[in-house]
Protein backbone atom coordinates (compact mmCIF):
# COMPACT_ATOMS: atom_id res chain seq x y z
CA UNK A 1 0.00 0.00 0.00
CA UNK A 2 2.74 2.45 0.94
CA UNK A 3 4.68 1.72 -2.24
CA UNK A 4 1.52 2.15 -4.31
CA UNK A 5 0.88 5.55 -2.75
CA UNK A 6 4.43 6.66 -3.47
CA UNK A 7 4.17 5.43 -7.09
CA UNK A 8 0.87 7.26 -7.67
CA UNK A 9 2.27 10.39 -6.15
CA UNK A 10 5.23 10.45 -8.52
CA UNK A 11 2.99 10.01 -11.55
CA UNK A 12 0.43 12.64 -10.54
CA UNK A 13 2.65 15.36 -9.12
CA UNK A 14 6.41 15.02 -8.90
CA UNK A 15 6.54 18.02 -6.54
CA UNK A 16 4.24 16.22 -4.12
CA UNK A 17 6.38 13.08 -3.95
CA UNK A 18 8.52 14.19 -1.01
CA UNK A 19 5.45 15.13 1.01
CA UNK A 20 3.68 11.85 0.28
CA UNK A 21 6.83 9.86 1.04
CA UNK A 22 7.20 11.66 4.37
CA UNK A 23 3.60 10.86 5.31
CA UNK A 24 4.02 7.18 4.37
CA UNK A 25 7.24 6.88 6.39
CA UNK A 26 5.56 8.63 9.33
CA UNK A 27 2.71 6.10 9.25
CA UNK A 28 5.16 3.21 8.98
CA UNK A 29 6.97 4.53 12.07
CA UNK A 30 3.69 4.60 14.02
CA UNK A 31 2.88 1.00 13.03
CA UNK A 32 6.45 -0.13 13.66
CA UNK A 33 6.45 1.41 17.13
CA UNK A 34 3.36 -0.63 18.01
CA UNK A 35 5.28 -3.78 16.97
CA UNK A 36 8.48 -2.76 18.81
CA UNK A 37 10.20 -2.32 15.44
CA UNK A 38 12.18 0.43 13.70
CA UNK A 39 11.99 2.08 10.28
CA UNK A 40 15.23 2.79 8.42
CA UNK A 41 16.30 4.35 5.13
CA UNK A 42 18.98 2.70 3.00
CA UNK A 43 21.27 4.08 0.29
CA UNK A 44 24.55 2.58 -0.89
CA UNK A 45 27.49 4.01 -2.79
CA UNK A 46 26.09 2.85 -6.17
CA UNK A 47 22.88 4.85 -5.75
CA UNK A 48 20.67 1.93 -4.77
CA UNK A 49 18.03 3.32 -2.43
CA UNK A 50 15.24 1.87 -0.31
CA UNK A 51 12.88 4.45 1.12
CA UNK A 52 11.82 2.39 4.14
CA UNK A 53 12.69 -0.92 5.76
CA UNK A 54 11.07 -2.18 8.95
CA UNK A 55 13.21 -4.27 11.29
CA UNK A 56 12.82 -5.94 14.67
CA UNK A 57 15.45 -7.41 16.94
CA UNK A 58 15.36 -11.24 16.74
CA UNK A 59 14.95 -11.68 20.52
CA UNK A 60 11.95 -9.37 20.90
CA UNK A 61 9.36 -12.13 20.55
CA UNK A 62 6.01 -11.60 18.85
CA UNK A 63 4.60 -8.06 18.60
CA UNK A 64 2.04 -6.99 21.20
CA UNK A 65 -1.48 -7.95 20.12
CA UNK A 66 -0.21 -10.70 17.81
CA UNK A 67 -2.24 -13.92 18.18
CA UNK A 68 1.03 -15.83 18.71
CA UNK A 69 1.72 -13.64 21.78
CA UNK A 70 -1.34 -15.00 23.59
CA UNK A 71 -0.67 -18.71 23.00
Amino acid sequence: MALLLMRLSSMACSNCQATTQSMVVRDLRVYAQAMRARVHHYRDNTGLEVDATVTRDPGDGPPAGCPAATR
